[in-house]
């Protein structure tokens, strides 16, 4: 099995992935609660077969937390942990 592991500060090109290939997306929020909806919703529409989100919080004041609580309920496509 394929492994790719991106961050959001890794910005690389990709051939389309073969469906059995796993994808680890590492994700550090602080106060991003305006964009991190949108985020994790592209993470999702990618064509992975399965996505692993590791989400580490670095103590926000707005609806960060919640927003990673609420992706972290729904997510079918691996598993999301929250640090």
């Amino acid at each position: 099995m394929n492994e790719i592991v991106l961050s959001s500060s890794t910005a690389t090109t990709l051939e389309k992935p073969d469906r059995r290939t796993r994808c680890l997306i590492l994700l550090a929020t602080y106060n991003g609660e305006k964009y991190l909806s949108e985020q994790l919703a592209s993470c999702a529409a990618q064509d992975f077969a399965h996505i692993d989100v590791l989400a580490s919080d670095d103590g926000s004041t707005d609806g960060t937390l919640a927003i990673l609580k609420a992706w972290q309920a729904k997510w079918k496509l691996g598993e999301f942990h929250i640090m």
